[in-house]
Parts: C-alpha cells; structure tokens; sequence
C-alpha cells in the first residue's frame, strides 16, 4: 500500500494523541458525577433525618382564649424541641372539627390539639354523631383553668346575686341569658345556675363572645356567663356589673365580688384548657411531650402572659387530666340530662 505520506502520519499521530484526552474526560466527568450523586443523596438523608412541622391544632377561630394559649405553648415547644411550628385554627361545631382532624391524623407526636373541657367531655353528649374525644385522643396535660363570671348591664336594679335571684322569680318569663353557643361552657353554667337557684331562666346562644356582649350592653338579654377579659373594659367604664364568679376559690380578677357558691353551696363550674394527641401516639412520644410541657408552663412569663387573658396556668400531668375527665364526665352528663339539654 502506498505510503500516505508526512502530512497524513502526521494527522494520525494528532488524532492517537487525542484519544487518551477524551477517555480521561470521560472518567473525570464519571467522577464528578459520582461525588454530585453523594452529595445531593447525603444533603436528601439529611433533610428525612429532621422532624416534621409540629402542628398545633386550635378549633376554634383566631383571637380567642384558645388561640391565644396555643400559640404560646406552640412558640415554647418549638424552641425547646428544635423544630418549626405552626397553630391551624380548625373552627366549626363547638371545636369538633378542629378535633376530628387531630384524632385521624398520623399519630406521631407531631399534630397535637388544645381544647377546652366543654369540648372533649360536653361535645360528645350532646352531638350523638361525633366520635367520642375519650377513645381517639389521649392527655398529655391540662394547660389552664378559666374561670366564668355573671356580668349584667351597670343600670340593672340587682346589686348582689341576691337581688339578682328575686327579679328572676319576679318575673314570669324568668330572665335571659346569653352563651357563645349551645353546648359551651357559658350555656352550661347558665343551666346549671337556673336549676341550682331555682329560678326561670331562657338561654340565648350566639356564635362567640363578640356577639353575646353586644346584646348583653345593647339590652337584649339580661346576662351573661364570661370570662373576665370579656367584661373587664366595660365593668371599668361602668357599663357593666359582674356580680359573682362561677369557680370555687374568689375571683382574681374583681376584688370583692362573691362566688356563687356564697349563696349557692356547692356551686361549681370552672373551664380548663388540656393539651391531647391522637389515641393511637406511642406512650413514650407523649411521656416526652408531656414533660416538655410541664416545663414551659412553669415559665414566670408565660404564667404572667395567660394570666393577662384569665387563664390560670394548672399544669396537670396527663394522669392527673385523665381522672378529672372521667370525674367531670359523669357531673356534666347528669347536668345535662336534669336540664334536658339538646342541640339537634
């Protein structure tokens, strides 16, 4: 075969010498890619190995005794577990919405819900279709206790609950009260206080408190059972009179002003506010929630900030709420059927 000559040999030996070139690009690029894959696995391993949002479930709408407690509590836990948090208001059936979701959702420590006594032990009595709070959510704490007060307008002729009792029996029709729903705590203390005084009494629900006190300055009805953050600016301004509180001890909140059981011996209706997660939440994950709790409610500043909104900080451990409920249970249940209490 003819030589191809200088200049051709000479653009083979070009072209040999290229090819070791390409094939250690090839293999550099091999293991660029390699050390990309173990990093974006290692950064992808990382990112499962953190726990998810802590979701704090409030059922009723923002602003309220609820929702002001579960942000605290869900600010501290945050901090102390290291994690991102976030408080869903979950309004709508008297807070059994919001409770639903919390017990059917994964039940990992991770989605807890702060409720009310009415809530968890009223709600299942008297709307038959709800599941029953006892069986799909367990206690991790109570958080606070919140007093109730009867407030009537400041040109009521009634100056003690004394009075207060003889112009209800004056009257034919009894006298009005209003609640912030049927089946809420006000509604109950309402019926509780006609049957214990003996006296005739029409209950008025409202859908929150904003509506309730509205009617009670405007005239509408004669009184309301509330929690003092509710009065305490008109009762200031004179618009207002609270004549006694609901809870066993004397209010802290107006100086002076007797309890029911003064006039009433054995009267008692107090709300709380307990922390719960889904029945099925391993023991050990709410034995740590739990204990994570009990520490942030002993915090001087949070005490001093929910005591600002009527909440008294109890701090119960979830042994503790779990016999208080089944107390609370069988009185509410007997109150409910004595005054014959029924939404539907």
């Amino acid at each position: 075969m003819a030589d191809a000559g200088p200049a051709a040999r000479t653009a083979k030996a070009a072209e040999a010498a290229r090819v070791p070139d390409r094939r250690i690009g090839r293999r550099a690029a091999l293991r660029t890619l390699a050390a990309l894959c173990a990093a974006v696995g290692g950064a992808a391993g990382v990112v499962s190995a953190q726990p998810r949002m802590l979701r704090v479930v409030a059922p009723f709408p923002a602003g309220g005794s609820t929702d002001i407690l579960a942000r605290a509590l869900a600010e501290r836990l945050a901090a102390a577990r290291g994690q991102a948090a976030v408080v869903e208001n979950r309004p709508g059936a008297n807070g059994a919405l919001g409770t639903e979701a919390v017990a059917r959702s994964v039940p990992d420590g991770q989605t807890l819900l702060v409720h009310t006594n009415a809530g968890i032990l009223i709600n299942p009595m008297l709307y038959k279709a709800l599941a029953n709070p006892l069986e799909s959510l367990a206690p991790v704490a109570q958080l606070v206790e919140l007093e109730l007060v009867l407030a009537v307008r400041s040109d009521n002729p009634a100056r003690t609950l004394g009075e207060f009792v003889e112009q209800a029996r004056s009257r034919p029709q009894g006298l009005t009260y209003a609640s912030v729903g049927a089946g809420s705590l006000s509604h109950l203390a309402g019926e509780a206080f006609r049957l214990a005084a003996n006296v005739p009494m029409l209950h008025v629900p409202y859908k929150g408190a904003a509506p309730a006190l509205n009617d009670l300055l405007g005239g509408q009805v004669d009184c309301y059972f509330g929690t003092p953050p509710t009065f305490l600016p008109h009762v200031r301004s004179g618009r207002l009179r609270v004549l006694a509180n609901t809870a066993a001890e004397p209010s802290p909140w107006f100086e002076g002003v007797p309890r029911v059981a003064d006039l009433l011996p054995g009267f008692a209706v107090v709300g709380w506010q307990g922390l719960f997660v889904p029945a099925a939440t391993p023991a050990p994950a709410v034995e740590a929630l739990e204990r994570t709790v009990l520490a942030a409610l002993a915090e001087d500043t949070l005490r001093r900030q929910l005591a600002e909104q009527g909440m008294r900080v109890t701090a119960r451990p979830a042994h503790e709420l779990a016999t208080l409920m089944r107390r609370e249970q069988a009185g509410w249940a007997r109150l409910i059927e004595r005054a014959k209490i029924s939404v539907q």
